[in-house]
């Protein structure tokens, strides 16, 4: 439950400066007893188009995400955390009132809806719910990396698109 989650596709990652700060400092979305309502730190991504020498210009990304483990399905206590009503028999997406959007727990009946009882995070909700802040380092602009589409060479670049 101590734990720092990190979810992400494989071509994107936080950027080491952004990892030691996490690991280092104190913050506040990883001290103990978290509510679990808005978990999520997002990363802000420098864009690499095939290339790490080509950087899109004036893109930004939004993950990868992390949070505390207490806050993870299957790690975090689910007594405390009941799961959230899904669209598809118990899968999926969180249902509308049940955290699909911001904050919106309406679904939720006001005796569940305390402090200590909002869902576990699934893999899917980390990439599907908000729920979070985005971070930004104050001075590069972005704390991790997305490599898009990323080809050992031209050849095999232009066979892709061909």
């Amino acid at each position: 439950e101590d734990d720092i989650a990190i979810f992400s596709d494989i071509d994107e990652f936080f950027s080491r400066e952004f990892l030691l700060a996490a690991m280092t400092c104190d913050v506040p979305k990883f001290r103990k007893g978290q509510d679990c309502q808005k978990p999520k730190y997002i990363g802000s991504t420098l864009v690499f188009e095939s290339s790490a020498e080509c950087v899109k210009e004036n893109e930004k990304w939004y993950h990868p995400d992390m949070m505390i483990g207490e806050c993870v399905d299957t790690i975090g206590n689910s007594t405390l955390h009941p799961p959230g009503e899904r669209q598809v028999n118990g899968n999926g997406k969180r249902r509308k009132g049940y955290g699909l959007q911001s904050g919106d727990y309406s679904g939720m009946s006001p005796i569940d809806n305390i402090k200590t009882k909002y869902p576990l995070w699934t893999p899917a909700d980390f990439r599907t719910a908000a729920g979070g802040e985005q971070v930004f380092d104050q001075i590069k602009k972005h704390t991790g990396f997305h490599f898009r589409n990323v080809f050992p060479s031209m050849k095999v670049l232009r066979r892709k698109f061909n």
